[in-house]
Formats: C-alpha cells, sequence, structure tokens
C-alpha cells in the first residue's frame, strides 16, 4: 500500500494526468483496507447474547444447539451400547453375573490376584482385615465387618461382591467411583484366594 502512493507521487511529477489516476486507486484501496479492518475488528466485539460475525461459524453458534444452551439429552430409558447394567440389590445381581467373567489362564492367575491383593490393601484391608475375616482396623470405631472367609460368603456368586463393591452396603460405603469394573473383579479374585486360604488352614480343618 506505501509502495502504490509512493510510486503514484512520483508519477504524478512526471506524468500528472497518470499520477492522479494511479493516487487516485492508491486512495480508493486505501479506504476499502480501512473498511475491511473495521469489520474485522467490529466482528470481534461480541455483546452478551450475541452471536459474533463470522465467515465459518462455530459449533456452539450452529442451528444444531441454541446459544448459551446445553446439548439435548438423550431420551428417557436410553442407555449406551457399552453401558453396564447392574441389578437392584446385590441378591439379584447374583443370576445377571454369577460367574467372574474373564477367563484367566492359570499362568497368569498370579499376576491378576497379586494385583486385586494391592486394591484390597488399599480399599478393603482396613475393614476387612488382611485375611479377611473382618479383624480390620476401623473394628474399635465401627461395627465389625463380615467374614468373607465364612461359609454363607463363600456360597456367594461373583455378582453378589460385585455389586457390593460398586455400591456399597449397610455401612460399606461405594468403590464404584473409586475402582474400574476390571479392578472390582481383581478384588474379587483376591477374595476368593483368601477364602481357599482360610479353608486350607488347620483351624478351617479342626472345625469348630
Amino acid at each position: 500500500m506505501v509502495h502504490l502512493i509512493a510510486a503514484s507521487r512520483s508519477l504524478l511529477r512526471q506524468s500528472p494526468a497518470q499520477g492522479l489516476r494511479l493516487s487516485c486507486l492508491a486512495w480508493r484501496v486505501t479506504g476499502w483496507a480501512s473498511v475491511l479492518v473495521s469489520v474485522g475488528w467490529l466482528s470481534g466485539c461480541k455483546q452478551p447474547h450475541e452471536t459474533k460475525w463470522q465467515y465459518f461459524p462455530d459449533m456452539a453458534d450452529g442451528a444444531m444447539i441454541s446459544h448459551q444452551m446445553a446439548p439435548l439429552l438423550p431420551p428417557q430409558g436410553a442407555v449406551a451400547m457399552d453401558a453396564l447394567i447392574y441389578a437392584d440389590n446385590a441378591i439379584d445381581a447374583e443370576d445377571a453375573f454369577a460367574q467372574n467373567p474373564i477367563q484367566v489362564p492359570e499362568d497368569y492367575l498370579g499376576f491378576f490376584e497379586q494385583r486385586g491383593q494391592n486394591l484390597y490393601e488399599t480399599f478393603c484391608d482396613h475393614c476387612h482385615g488382611a485375611k479377611g475375616m473382618g479383624e480390620g482396623t476401623m473394628t474399635d470405631v465401627y461395627p465389625r465387618a463380615p467374614d468373607l472367609t465364612d461359609a454363607m460368603y463363600r456360597n456367594r456368586k461373583d455378582g453378589f461382591f460385585f455389586h457390593t463393591i460398586t455400591f456399597g452396603g449397610a455401612l460399606m460405603p461405594s468403590l464404584g467411583h473409586a475402582v474400574s469394573e476390571a479392578e472390582r473383579v481383581m478384588i474379587i479374585m483376591y477374595v476368593r484366594k483368601l477364602q481357599r486360604q482360610a479353608m486350607a488352614s488347620p483351624a478351617a480343618e479342626q472345625g469348630p
């Protein structure tokens, strides 16, 4: 732009007629450039509750979603394709989730049980105890937790434990927000290991 104005001034001295035409062209271009800059500046000034000027509309300002409104909620009762449907209670969950769905090869069982032990020691040990017999460190503050090695719990199916870990129990808090579905399964694997160890102990063999 500066070069165009300088050229028009030089030509004006040499040929007044051509220089005048070139000078007029330069000022026209300058004027249009000023208008475009002003429009661009104004388009960036978005007033409250107004959609800004834009060449390519933003998704938030599109026709599918009204301005300053959230996307439409899914229809009532809609379920995601990969959703995990839970039973209403732990007893009903046994029918829907009778057995651990993860079929772990014997060579890798120890790895999953070790991972389950780490999770158990973090989330369960303080109430149920290291052996799962309810001898946790919280027994002096809260009622004693159930003995997971008792025959009643040994006969419970995996769905019962999965539901209880997810939603909690009478005094047990829910852990669904803290451990994933796979991690809950690993905790159950370790609980089964504790039950087997309790059954193989000399006290269990002698009986009451």
